[in-house]
């Protein structure tokens, strides 16, 4: 029972801090949700009590304001739980918060301890507005402060601080200014950091890190995107595969079979690079989607590139030798069958290429 109770209760938390979204990855907007779902509810914490107790002492301009502001903040909550629109609701949380922050330092607030408060504004204005934007309201805050504290007889401020007190606010704040700026900053470079390091990684697992084409993932992943686009040809899937390539690496090593295949990774990009996505498939297969294209002119183009291979001179200048590869191509229509069944029929075609003598293109 009690399990259960603590499940619920944190289930309730997090539905009111992410507003209802599941919040699993974080992103920038349940992020920014996150952050102003909790100042809504510290907001609401804090001025609804100070807004009671100085309704009972009688005190109705500070009762007024900080319960106008709790109201406020049970609004905006309802409000991002509806819309979503953070960017709005952000702008709720911290502009009344100025202005309550303007009428504690023009009143002095209860006891004259008003400027207490004023102390949360820069991690704020920065963790709702980024380092940019917060850092220019943050200014423009500390501007209207000093204004209040050097002339508070021109603009009628109530408040009885020393001299000596106001400094030391405003240098404190001063510096919470800066280690809220620089703790944005940080943050801002993590994110940056793990970004790249993210889009490096997923980078990594869909490319061949020999020839640095796509791999089989990689190009699964680009037939399908393709699958939710306006196709107005055929679209192509080639599978090729060099002819005795155990004999290449048993008689030359390894070494030499590698460089095999990426210079003939560098001929497919040559050839195909702007009109069609290469892959290695696996070991010295290769595949190539050809999207959108008349599917009558593929044929000779594969064609011209096997004799054109069958004519390049692999190895050093002391050692030279020649492969050749065999084809199979297979028209591939999204409406009428599977990216697999495609695939496969390339597959079967490139068998029969092997089987009639290697080193020619079977196709549809």
């Amino acid at each position: 029972m009690f399990k259960l109770l603590v499940s619920r209760f944190k289930a309730l938390i997090h539905n009111y801090a992410f507003g209802g979204l599941s919040g699993d990855d974080f992103s920038e907007q349940s992020r920014r949700i996150l952050l102003i779902n909790l100042f809504c509810l510290v907001g609401i914490l804090v001025t609804l009590p100070l807004g009671i107790d100085a309704f009972i002492k009688n005190d109705m301009l500070v009762a007024i304001a900080t319960l106008s502001i709790a109201s406020l903040y049970t609004f905006n909550h309802l409000y991002l739980r509806l819309t979503y629109n953070y960017e709005v609701s952000s702008n709720i949380v911290l502009y009344p918060l100025f202005l309550l922050m303007f009428f504690l330092i023009y009143t002095g607030g209860v006891e004259q301890t008003g400027f207490l408060w004023i102390y949360c504004v820069p991690p704020v204005a920065m963790f709702l507005h980024g380092l940019r934007r917060g850092l220019i309201e943050v200014c423009g805050f500390s501007l209207v402060l000093v204004t209040l504290f050097l002339f508070p007889n021109e603009v009628g401020a109530t408040y009885n601080w020393p001299t000596e007190l106001k400094q030391r606010i405003v240098y404190s704040f001063l510096v919470l200014i800066f280690l809220s700026a620089f703790y944005e900053y940080s943050r801002m470079m993590s994110i940056r950091l793990l970004k790249n390091l993210s889009h490096d990684l997923e980078k990594a697992s869909k490319t061949d890190p020999l020839t640095n084409l796509l791999n089989r993932r990689g190009m699964l992943e680009i037939i399908q995107e393709h699958d939710s686009k306006e196709q107005f040809f055929d679209n192509a899937i080639v599978i090729c595969d060099v002819d005795f390539f155990k004999k290449v690496n048993d008689k030359y090593g390894h070494n030499i079979g590698d460089t095999v295949l990426v210079k003939l990774s560098k001929e497919f990009k040559e050839t195909w690079g702007k009109d069609a996505h290469i892959s290695r498939w696996g070991g010295e297969e290769f595949l190539i989607f050809i999207p959108s294209s008349l599917f009558d002119i593929i044929q000779p183009e594969v064609e011209r590139f096997r004799r054109r291979i069958e004519a390049t001179r692999f190895g050093n200048l002391d050692n030279p030798f020649y492969i050749t590869l065999s084809f199979g191509i297979a028209r591939f229509d999204y409406q009428k069958e599977t990216i697999d069944d495609a695939i496969n029929r390339a597959d079967r075609y490139l068998y029969d290429a092997k089987n009639n003598g290697r080193n020619c293109v079977f196709s549809d």
